[in-house]
């Protein structure tokens, strides 16, 4: 009963910030998800059925005849992490990853499955072998943003990314499209990803100015360099552009909002295209010479998908 004042506690709060839409499609899919988990359980009591559903609750999602059903309905990054934390703790084999319940931010319509909006189905559907497997880490995977990520075993995560977290065509083209563009060549290209907005709810963010100073230390050793700028926030944008002027790349297309409310959180019917375009930029940041990050699930993904800590710079 209190956890279900706290949800709408968080949805009166997110109406008066203007977000409406999302809050009930989250607080909805909660609630369905809880349901629909309530009755497998039940189900499961029965021995035949328990093995012919192959059913298993996950932390942050659920198991079900080699489909792992994602319940996580905070932003893009966020529910990559926690799908990864469950598909690594667990042995069953999974062949499909369905968003029906989850990533609430991200959809058109409320039961929309829109995994494959941003990654593509692992391969092989047809094969049942387990799923990629790292060293034990003290760390679990959900709590590694919050990490220093030079302590994590981050080359054992590329099975698992390969597997399933393998960007959809969609994505590949806008990152494409965007290096045509603005003409990037990755060997001569300092990376830079600013989290602000409502990020200071859950770490203590550095200030902009700490990221423009090294930024310019690390353009001192490559002065033809351009400054390629990833922000959900518009005064870090003023900053960073102030600073660097026509050496400064910034996808346009991307929002950047001002006050204390995250981009993802904006009250839009373009979410799933603004995060499609966010998790572009997100790539093509982690291909960089030199990366500069924050602490985040999304600085935690860029250095997933660097594979390696080479060149990364993480203001903790």
């Amino acid at each position: 009963m209190l956890e279900d004042k706290s949800l709408l506690v968080k949805a009166h709060s997110a109406l008066k910030q203007g977000r409406f839409r999302n809050s009930l499609r989250s607080y909805l899919l909660q609630k369905f998800s809880r349901i629909i988990t309530y009755c497998l359980a039940t189900l499961c009591r029965d021995e035949n059925i328990a093995r012919y559903l192959s059913y298993r609750v996950g932390q942050f999602g659920f198991f079900l005849r080699g489909t792992y059903f994602v319940t996580n309905n905070a932003g893009l990054l966020s529910c990559a992490s926690t799908t990864l934390s469950d598909l690594c703790e667990s042995d069953l084999p999974v062949s499909k990853i369905n968003s029906r319940f989850g990533m609430s931010l991200y959809k058109r319509s409320l039961f929309e499955n829109n995994w494959s909006s941003f990654f593509e189905q692992p391969e092989r559907p047809e094969d049942k072998k387990p799923n990629p497997t790292f060293a034990p880490f003290s760390l679990p995977v959900h709590e590694w943003w919050s990490a220093r990520y030079a302590s994590l075993p981050v080359t054992s995560m590329k099975p698992a990314l390969a597997r399933f977290f393998r960007p959809a065509v969609v994505i590949q083209e806008l990152s494409h499209r965007l290096v045509a563009d603005c003409d990037i060549d990755f060997g001569q290209t300092i990376g830079v990803h600013y989290r602000g907005t409502d990020k200071f709810k859950e770490a203590k963010i550095p200030p902009v100015q700490a990221f423009i100073k090294k930024t310019s230390m690390a353009l001192e050793n490559m002065p033809a360099a351009k400054v390629f700028l990833l922000t959900d926030e518009q005064n870090a944008l003023s900053l960073f552009t102030r600073e660097f002027k026509e050496r400064l790349v910034f996808n346009k297309s991307l929002r950047a909002p001002e006050g204390e409310l995250g981009a993802h959180n904006v009250d839009s019917r373009d979410g799933q295209r603004q995060g499609q375009i966010f998790l572009a930029n997100l790539l093509l940041i982690s291909k960089c010479q030199t990366l500069i990050t924050h602490t985040g699930n999304g600085a935690l993904w860029e250095v997933l998908y660097r594979g390696s800590l080479d060149g990364v710079i993480q203001l903790h």
